[in-house]
């Protein structure tokens, strides 16, 4: 049976078949139950990796650091969602060339933005959560959960994947084929650097200070925390609620900007990609 979406707002509109849009080229239009299995085989055999290498080097597959990596990991994958919103950019324009019949389209350029993002945010949510299945049933992991405090997280993940998805695309309107480029440096930065595998205390003095102001080490350890596993907060979580919708109206700001900005120098259709 097909949906109709005629009577809803532009921007839902455009918001919803942009998710969609954004399952079908991330699965590859493959089957849905096929994909089902990708979802689940990809994140266990990375971890997989993870874990292998634990045993390497500690001769043990238990222990808190393993718990303190297994989650942090299983977490890390939904805030890359928002740095891999490079990508809607870089494909609409440099691949599809389907940047200016979508921009002209009713609704805004942003609800398609956050439509792709969307997908991939419940993609990570999804294959995080068989992390978190796997670690307890098949590792034993101890992990507990305290719903109210992860409910809240995965909230505030959402805002914190779009305030980066906001920020990344607004560098993206001026970069061509240096695209991914940017989502593997910003992974690779906000993985070493956001208490994903060691504590941000561990790390030197000067390279402390930026891991404890990334909010996004704050977050990992509120994430941890509602799984039980020892993490200290060091900031209230309805502070982290208000700093974090500040500096979204912030992001939002910067990415009309920078959109403007595009549209008036003609960066924003141009193929940077030569």
């Amino acid at each position: 049976m097909a949906i109709d979406f005629s009577s809803l707002p532009a921007y839902l509109r455009k918001f919803l078949l942009s998710l969609w849009a954004g399952w079908k080229i991330t699965s590859n239009w493959t089957e849905p139950l096929l994909f089902m299995v990708y979802l689940i085989v990809k994140p266990l055999s990375s971890v997989l990796i993870l874990i292998v290498m634990f045993y390497v080097i500690t001769g043990s597959f238990t222990g808190e650091q393993l718990l303190f990596i297994y989650v942090g990991n299983a977490f890390f994958s939904i805030v890359r969602a928002g740095v891999s919103s490079v990508w809607v950019i870089t494909e609409d324009r440099e691949w599809f060339e389907t940047i200016k019949p979508i921009f002209i389209s009713p609704g805004s350029y942003l609800s398609h933005i956050l439509g792709r993002t969307s997908a991939e945010f419940l993609f990570s949510v999804f294959s995080s959560v068989i992390l978190l299945v796997a670690g307890f049933f098949v590792l034993k992991l101890p992990l507990g959960i305290n719903l109210p405090l992860f409910i809240s997280t995965i909230i505030l993940t959402l805002i914190i994947t779009t305030i980066l998805a906001l920020l990344f695309c607004s560098v993206a309107f001026f970069v061509g084929h240096g695209g991914e480029f940017i989502v593997e440096g910003a992974s690779g930065f906000l993985y070493l650097f956001s208490g994903v595998i060691f504590p941000a205390s561990t790390l030197p003095t000067f390279l402390r200070i930026i891991a404890e102001a990334n909010p996004i080490t704050h977050l990992t350890n509120f994430f941890r925390a509602s799984l039980g596993v020892s993490a200290a907060p060091q900031v209230e979580l309805w502070k982290f609620y208000l700093i974090s919708l500040i500096i979204l109206a912030l992001s939002y700001f910067i990415f009309n900007r920078a959109l403007k900005l595009a549209l008036k120098t003609g960066m924003f259709d141009q193929k940077l990609g030569h």
